[in-house]
């Protein structure tokens, strides 16, 4: 008995880990240069994030509303603002689909401090 819960406990302890939504945050256009990267369960519901080191740096994003494989059951939207939790200019960009785009095309280069992801089953 001992044996098997210690198999079951290693064997979900190595589990992948998924995700239903990941955003990757670019320092300079066309998603080159220094980047930080985030994801989410997508469990319905909205959360507000920082973007950490590149706060007010970002001149590119590449967003992933879903991920088929691992969570077939969620999308989630991405709305970026200017000021920390999620404050300030929002620029009306709400992506609820894959996207990739640099920030000089909605005036927001070099001005993201926040993200908000918002998820809902579908």
């Amino acid at each position: 008995m001992k044996i098997s819960l210690l198999l079951t406990t290693a064997a979900l302890s190595l589990a992948p880990t998924t995700s239903a939504w990941r955003v990757y945050f670019y320092q300079l256009k066309d998603g080159e240069g220094p980047s930080i990267t985030a994801s989410g369960p997508g469990s319905t519901g909205a959360a507000c994030h920082s973007v950490g080191s590149l706060n007010n740096k970002i001149s590119s994003v590449r967003w992933y509303s879903d991920n088929s494989q691992t969570n077939p059951t969620t999308k989630c939207c991405l709305s970026m603002y200017q000021g920390t939790g999620c404050t300030g200019t929002y620029w009306g960009q709400n992506w609820c689909g894959n996207r990739f785009a640099d920030t000089s095309n909605f005036g927001a280069d070099n001005q993201i401090s926040s993200y908000r992801t918002d998820c809902h089953p579908i």
